[in-house]
Formats: C-alpha cells, structure tokens, sequence
C-alpha cells in the first residue's frame, strides 16, 4: 500500500489524536467512544431454503463422512455435535452452511441427549439466525424428553420447560406453555423431585386459567367491536 504524505503540522492532520495537557495545565479532553454505524450492527441471518440447505446438507455430510460413520454410539454422536458446533461458529462465509451444521449438531445431540451441549447449540442458532426461539427450543426439548439421562438432566430439562412455558405465556401462545408444564411435571416425577414437579403442576393451571381468561377476552372485545357501549361486555372486559 502507498500511502499519501501528510504534514503532522497541518491543520486537522492528526483527527484521531487526543491533545496533551498545556503549559498552562489544563488536562485534555476525554476520549469519545466512536459511535457505531447503523449497518455495523449485526444482524440476524435470514434462514436458507429448502433448495440451499439441501445443498449445504450434502457438503457437510461429505467433509464430516469419516465422523458420521464411526459415531454409533450415544457419547460418539455427542462429540460429533460438539466438533460441528465449534465448526458452525468458525464459519463466516457460508451463512448457509453455518445453518446446517448446527441442525446437524441438534439433531445428534438429540439422539444423544445431552442437555447442557442442545442449549449451546440452540443458543448459538437463535442468536444468528431469524428462527422462532419458542418453536425451535419446543422441537428440541420434545427430542431430549426422551433420551435425556436420567437423575440431574433430567431436572435441569424439565427447569428449561419451565423457563420456556413463562415465555410463551409472556407472547400469550398458552397452549405451548401448557404443554411444556405438563412435560416438565412428567420430567420432574421421573427425576424424583417433588419440589420442582409440584411448581410445575401449579404453573399448569395458571397457564390454563390465564388461556381460558383471555379466550373470555376475545369474545369480549369482539362484542365491543360491534357495540363499544355494551354495558356487560365492558364489565366483563
């Protein structure tokens, strides 16, 4: 690179520098933290197609065939998800393989059950990519509800259903919340904690309090729709 001859003792030569104090001991100003461009801030990956990740699909499984053969069993396929997560996140220039390495890894670490490896996975997907986090971690948990190791994962399982019922109930999708008590309370009597099966009975019910009342509230507002002066639909609003 050749770059141009500047005068240090030309005016706005040096933009970047922070003065000195003066002879008269005057401190300098304080650096100011450069403001970040609108386009500079990252932003989600948009998901690829069907077309594409087909595409993506066959090379992956043609780099990583050796590693596919040789994981027949539970732990071998939990280590394979782990090498394809490290890929995915050290890949940069193929969003579209990026994508698919970390379906790959979902999907043996499914298999695999393997908890605490599915929340890497899951954390790094809904981060990069425009996917629906309530339905790919509803997916993914239904997976691990089944092969998910008994004792501790199967806590911290039905702990996660827990946190995911609270977010669905948050954007009122209270059938999904429903449905994601109800298993944590299946998880949490196999593990043999009465504590946390207990919660998550109770949430069962809030949930469905909550679905029936806002069921209730449509038929209200929809009344209202047609007549905003209806003495008992604003009542029972």
């Amino acid at each position: 690179w050749k770059l141009p001859k500047i005068d240090p003792n030309a005016p706005g030569s040096r933009p970047n520098m922070v003065p000195v104090a003066d002879a008269k001991g005057e401190e300098a100003p304080p650096k100011t933290p450069p403001t970040l461009d609108g386009d500079a801030v990252a932003k989600k990956l948009p998901v690829p197609s069907d077309e594409q990740q087909a595409e993506s699909e066959k090379l992956v499984k043609e780099l990583f065939k050796q590693d596919f053969a040789k994981a027949l069993r539970l732990v071998d396929k939990a280590e394979l998800a782990a090498k394809l997560l490290e890929q995915a996140k050290t890949t940069s220039d193929d969003t579209n393989g990026q994508y698919v390495l970390l379906q790959e890894a979902s999907d043996l670490c499914g298999v695999a059950g393997d908890f605490e490896l599915m929340e890497k996975i899951l954390t790094e997907l809904t981060t990069h990519f425009e996917v629906d986090p309530i339905e790919v971690r509803s997916k993914r948990f239904k997976q691990l509800s089944t092969t998910v190791k008994s004792g501790a994962p199967q806590e911290q399982l039905a702990e996660a259903y827990l946190k995911l019922a609270e977010e669905c109930a948050t954007a009122s999708r209270f059938d999904t919340a429903i449905e994601a008590t109800k298993t944590a309370v299946l998880l949490a009597g196999k593990a043999k904690n009465l504590t946390l099966r207990e919660a998550a009975k109770a949430k069962t019910d809030e949930y469905s309090l909550k679905r029936k009342s806002g069921d209730g509230s449509e038929q209200f507002r929809a009344a209202l729709s047609k007549n905003p002066d209806d003495p008992i639909a604003n009542e029972r609003l």
